[in-house]
């Protein structure tokens, strides 16, 4: 997603990045678009309309499809385990999580420290909850993307094989 006012666009500049906000775009049962993704509410990962994110916040919403369907079942099962957790919209996160990287994350993952995490993380999470990433031989953990790292701009994720990201578009 990309939003435009002075504190997006300074966001923008810092990440380098065109995008602010990033989540899983799906239809559900009825044919109906929502959008699995952290929310500024305080009550953790939402689903919310994707109408409602396009037309009445009147944001931008790059999609950028995967070649394969996922399964449908395995992924309620999936929102549901991660629904509410508490994710954290806090926008400064992704450039701390980048110094943070090298400094400060074996520290916590040693001493198993819970943290809120940014929007990249839940998109990553549920990918390689969903079978499609796999971080075992990444370089890099799940808590160190950015919303930057799922566009065109970087092509560096930990796919399974058989798996890719189609051609970026916008969605109305």
């Amino acid at each position: 997603f990309s939003t435009s006012s002075l504190k997006h666009d300074f966001l923008k500049f810092i990440l380098g990045s065109p995008f602010i906000h990033v989540g899983i775009a799906f239809v559900d049962r009825a044919g109906q678009r929502f959008v699995f993704e952290v929310c500024t509410n305080g009550r953790g990962n939402q689903m919310n309309w994707l109408y409602k994110r396009l037309h009445i916040s009147n944001e931008k919403c790059i999609l950028r499809p995967i070649n394969k369907s996922l399964n449908a079942k395995k992924f309620e099962r999936v929102v549901f385990k991660l629904f509410g957790k508490p994710y954290s919209y806090e926008i400064f996160t992704p450039m701390i999580t980048r110094w943070t990287k090298y400094m400060l994350l074996p520290i916590h993952q040693k001493q198993g420290i819970k943290k809120a995490r940014i929007c990249a993380e839940l998109v990553a999470d549920v990918y390689e909850m969903m079978g499609v990433f796999d971080f075992e031989f990444f370089l890099q953990s799940s808590s160190t993307l950015t919303p930057k790292d799922f566009s065109y701009l970087h092509e560096n994720l930990p796919l399974k094989p058989g798996y890719s990201f189609g051609k970026e578009y916008i969605l109305n």
